[in-house]
């Protein structure tokens, strides 16, 4: 099992887009594709973690947090280093970058794990970052 704590890595693995998952993201957004046939660049968030080796659910399993106690997304910081084309394979590798306990008012305790992905084309260079910040409710 995955250990949850700065430095842990992730599976890893690798991701391709698609056609299909593309129009579906760009009909949720109400967008056109961008006019040079690369994907809309959320979609580096979904190669990301479609690629990282282990589902959210799995995740935040392993941090002690059934989805039933609400875990969410927090913040993400996406970065995109060169345009992504839909039918490339990306590699994906990820750590994890810290967990941090807070305590707030309305929610009490809970934690905040950052995680860094990163991105591959087939050559190596590296496509894009996703650093995501997710709240792990403590019940």
């Amino acid at each position: 099992m995955l250990a949850i704590e700065a430095g842990s890595r992730l599976p890893g693995g690798t991701y391709a887009l698609g056609e299909d998952r593309h129009a579906k993201l760009l009909s949720a957004l109400g967008t056109e594709a961008p006019e040079d046939g690369s994907v809309h660049p959320l979609c580096a968030w979904v190669i990301a973690m479609g690629g990282c080796g282990i589902s959210i659910g799995e995740l935040f399993e392993a941090a002690g947090v059934p989805m039933e106690d609400g875990p969410m997304l927090g913040a993400c910081d996406l970065e995109l280093l060169k345009p992504m084309g839909v039918a490339t394979t990306y590699t994906v590798t990820g750590t994890i970058e810290a967990l941090v306990e807070k305590t707030g008012r309305k929610f009490g305790r809970f934690d905040v794990l950052i995680v860094r992905l990163e991105v591959s084309d087939p050559d190596g260079e590296l496509a894009a970052t996703c650093t995501p910040s997710m709240i792990l409710p403590r019940r």
